[in-house]
């Protein structure tokens, strides 16, 4: 739904999965005439997540900033540290339905192979690009950041929902190939 906002962990988010069906089909005529036709329907929900830093500020002793964090009990602390990171999160999803469908007809001779086919992909695509941004500690001894809010704009965490690199795209897509292609074997090797 357009303007919804939820909660997901990034390991969820990044969630991937596919089923497919497969059918494949050859049949040789007597003479020689080859037909072979294959089908696949993929239902998939790709998805990619990452984080990159978008800004590094200097903040200790600096009254613009009032950078908190939220301590394992759940109270409100000042953060003491010389520098905050900004960092964006894009969530990248889609769920795509895929149906390729391919079929061809072959004849061999004894110095060439010719073939007539035709393809045919249709993709019916919902996916999405959501983003948000959040501040996280630099700390000078090395050890893991946490996250940060400067209370001067805000009481929580995430912000910026989806004012960076969001895109979205829900449609349907759809392909057609016809080939013709004859191998020539000129001798044994050289083929044209």
């Amino acid at each position: 739904t357009v303007g919804e906002i939820g909660n997901i962990s990034l390991y969820d988010a990044a969630e991937n999965r596919s089923s497919q069906v497969y059918l494949s089909n050859k049949y040789t005529w007597d003479n020689g005439l080859t037909w072979t036709a294959s089908a696949r329907y993929d239902h998939a929900r790709g998805a990619f997540v990452y984080q990159t830093p978008m800004s590094l500020t200097y903040v200790k002793d600096n009254p613009a900033y009032n950078y908190k964090t939220i301590n394992a009990l759940g109270q409100r602390e000042n953060y003491t540290g010389d520098y905050v990171q900004s960092r964006m999160s894009c969530l990248n999803a889609g769920d795509i339905d895929e149906l390729l469908f391919t079929t061809e007809l072959s004849k061999k001779f004894s110095r060439s192979t010719l073939r007539v086919g035709l393809n045919e992909w249709l993709y019916n695509i919902d996916y999405a690009s959501n983003t948000t941004m959040y501040d996280q500690s630099v700390a000078a001894d090395g050890s893991y950041p946490v996250r940060v809010y400067d209370a001067n704009k805000r009481d929580y965490y995430f912000y910026d929902f989806n004012k960076n690199a969001s895109e979205y795209y829900k449609g349907t897509e759809n392909k057609l190939a016809a080939y013709l292609t004859h191998d020539w074997d000129i001798t044994d090797k050289l083929n044209a």
